[in-house]
């Protein structure tokens, strides 16, 4: 399952915000480059100068601009060349205005190729979120942000709770499917300034602006909404209550002298105590951490408390007997 729905897949591409800006760029550049061919009417060496809008579409505005740009070249060329205009071409004019829609096809796929790499090797492939390499560059990206807005960082650390159990009742495949299904729920719910991965089996990790507050509050969403849903596992249907996860929050106010490696290893730290603190605990609650960075991060009180016992939920088996669908 890859969830390309969601905001918080891996993208590569300019953001809505920034295209018209690249547009605007890319005409005014490809203006300059007409100017001047009008201006010097028959010198190749600035017929050349087209491949430069042309690249610049390709490689930020997509396909359906570079091949706009690299048309409009091919009629600012003819405008600019008389001999062209009146539709007189010699070999090397063909091959240049053949070219022109070339390099823009070209430059296209490989901008594709090597955004799709870069997907790739920041992406998780079991759910789609980020994995933990990528999650740990926009964790310390987001602390030296917060760092600016003089603002606080928060970090969860989730588990899926008795996965083992899941997976020797009804195999891996069926494990599997658990783990993408938190992980389409944590995608979901989160908003558009935060950022979630899995680095584990079954261990995922948040990070969002704000305080402790914030993070509980995320918290108890995830959870009541995993243990709410009835989920799909390897064509198996289980009731609500089937799938639960343990949760740990930390967040602090970022200093200036702390380092953003050093705040996000602390803070990831904090939360992951505490996570295993409330699975230990047999218990489904984030237990939130909170202090300044400049002393260490102290575990909290408990909150969102809800049971989740390892092997017993509420006095029956941990896993009920599944559906086919």
């Amino acid at each position: 399952m890859r969830l390309s729905d969601s905001r918080h897949l891996i993208s590569h591409a300019p953001s809505e915000r920034a295209r018209p800006l690249l547009v605007g760029v890319t005409l005014a550049l490809m203006a300059m480059v007409g100017s001047a061919d009008f201006a010097v009417t028959g010198f190749a060496p600035i017929s050349h100068l087209y491949y430069l809008p042309i690249l610049l579409a390709a490689t930020k505005l997509g396909r359906r601009y570079a091949l706009g740009i690299a048309a409009l070249a091919v009629v600012l060329a003819h405008l600019a060349n008389p001999e062209l205009s009146h539709l007189h071409y010699e070999e090397a004019d063909v091959m240049e205005l053949i070219l022109f829609m070339t390099v823009a096809i070209v430059a296209c796929r490989l901008t594709d190729d090597a955004r799709e790499l870069h997907r790739l090797a920041s992406t998780d492939d079991l759910t789609g979120l980020h994995n933990l390499r990528s999650f740990e560059a926009l964790s310390r990206a987001l602390i030296e942000r917060q760092r600016l807005a003089q603002g606080e960082v928060a970090i969860l650390s989730l588990d899926v709770d008795r996965l083992k159990q899941l997976n020797d009742a009804y195999g891996h495949l069926t494990g599997a499917d658990a783990v993408k299904h938190v992980g389409s729920v944590i995608a979901r719910l989160l908003r558009s300034a935060a950022h979630a991965c899995r680095y584990g089996g079954d261990e995922f990790a948040i990070a969002m602006p704000g305080n402790v507050a914030a993070a509980s509050a995320l918290a108890g969403r995830i959870q009541g909404a995993v243990t709410a849903s009835s989920p799909l596992l390897d064509t198996r249907s289980f009731p609500a209550g089937t799938l639960s996860v343990s949760i740990g929050c930390s967040s602090a106010l970022v200093e200036t002298e702390v380092e953003a490696a050093a705040c996000f290893t602390k803070l990831f730290r904090a939360a992951d105590e505490a996570m295993y603190a409330n699975k230990t605990a047999h218990r489904s609650s984030a237990a939130p951490a909170r202090s300044s960075l400049g002393d260490e991060l102290a575990l909290g009180d408990e909150v969102a408390r809800e049971p989740a016992g390892d092997g017993e939920l509420r006095g029956r088996p941990a896993y009920p007997p599944a559906s086919r669908a």
